[in-house]
């Protein structure tokens, strides 16, 4: 897996663009959508789309003890990839 400096570099190269910018502008980027995911979701067309869901109050088990467990509510990410990048991966 890359990470994100390695594919802006890469970018920069094939296109002759300035890295140092490239890489702050990607970073502002990353952070922007933090934020959107925060406030409720982002659509990122052709990718995948971020939500915010509500998890409900469930039963869990203590892996140590084995003892039940009440798991509060709680906020999770939800992740789904578009049907275009399932495509192009072949899921």
């Amino acid at each position: 897996m890359k990470k994100l400096n390695e594919v802006v570099e890469n970018t920069c190269r094939d296109n002759g663009v300035d890295v140092a910018t490239a890489k702050k502008i990607a970073k502002e980027l990353s952070e922007n959508i933090a934020d959107e995911i925060v406030d409720g979701g982002i659509d990122m067309y052709g990718i995948c789309k971020f939500e915010v869901v509500d998890t409900k109050e469930r039963q869990g088990r203590n892996p140590s003890s084995g003892e039940a467990i009440t798991i509060k509510a709680n906020k999770a990410i939800k992740a789904k990839v578009s049907g275009a990048l399932k495509k192009l991966v072949k899921i």
